[in-house]
């Protein structure tokens, strides 16, 4: 977003169209206002974490700073085909200090 200047009279910056998928690396944190290499999403529930803070005025999206990476999971030709229908993302949380 480096040597962009922004009208301050535009509400927003992202519109997450649907299925509200998407993924911004803000690298100097103009967008999100958490510093440089911080992240912008859409909201989904499994977003709730210290690092994150929700964000209504981007449509629902989901700010997180630099201590975290966001990343896209997606699995594909799971068997049987409907094995993670309806189920809930669980996160668990990965230190280099723990896991050797």
């Amino acid at each position: 977003m480096s040597n962009m200047s922004f009208d301050s009279s535009v509400k927003r910056l992202i519109n997450w169209g649907f299925p509200h998928k998407g993924i911004i690396l803000d690298e100097d944190g103009t967008i999100t206002g958490k510093g440089p290499i911080s992240w912008a999403t859409p909201y989904y529930a499994h977003h709730n974490q210290t690092e994150c803070e929700v964000n209504m005025t981007y449509w629902g999206g989901t700010f997180c700073d630099n201590t975290v990476a966001v990343r896209r999971i997606a699995f594909h030709n799971a068997k049987p085909f409907a094995i993670h229908r309806m189920m809930g993302l669980k996160i668990l949380r990965y230190d280099d200090d723990i896991v050797a």
